[in-house]
């Protein structure tokens, strides 16, 4: 079982030499692995890693919208010391890993990242509107804080 988008997902794999290829399909609270490999570790990652660049690009641009911006793309990447980045020109990337975190910890990492389309820093401005852009804002930058390392 792994956390999974904030909520508990169990991995069911089906081992089987005949399967062609290895299919991953998330079905409620169960992530479906069908495989002819021995380890598929390597096309869950890849799955999870599209699951989370689909999941984010949706919650980023609809955070984006009643500021008149647009994101332009969400690349998720594996980021060693940080959890996102977004430029002015809407191109944001975030840490594939979040995909793990509880949902109001992913709501406040990409209200964070939204927050810079408008202010380039970390100023008052930037907290008040990144705090506006949050469902939790105390909630989700407390978890970030006390367990984001891991």
């Amino acid at each position: 079982r792994i956390p999974l988008l904030g909520s508990e997902v169990e991995i069911v794999i089906d081992f089987n030499p005949i399967h062609r290829v290895t299919k991953c399909v998330l079905d409620g609270d169960r992530l479906r692995v069908t495989t002819n490999k021995p380890d598929p570790t390597t096309r869950i990652t890849r799955f999870l890693k599209d699951l989370a660049a689909q999941e984010f690009l949706v919650l980023a641009r609809e955070k984006a919208a009643p500021l008149g911006k647009s994101v332009a793309t969400v690349t998720v990447r594996d980021m060693a010391t940080r959890w996102g980045s977004c430029g002015p020109d809407g191109n944001m990337s975030l840490n594939w890993r979040l995909i793990f975190a509880p949902a109001l910890a992913i709501d406040y990492v990409i209200a964070h990242e939204v927050a810079h389309l408008i202010h380039h820093n970390h100023g008052p401005r930037f907290w008040k509107l990144c705090t506006e852009l949050s469902k939790d804002f105390s909630t989700g930058s407390q978890w970030m804080r006390d367990h984001g390392h891991i």
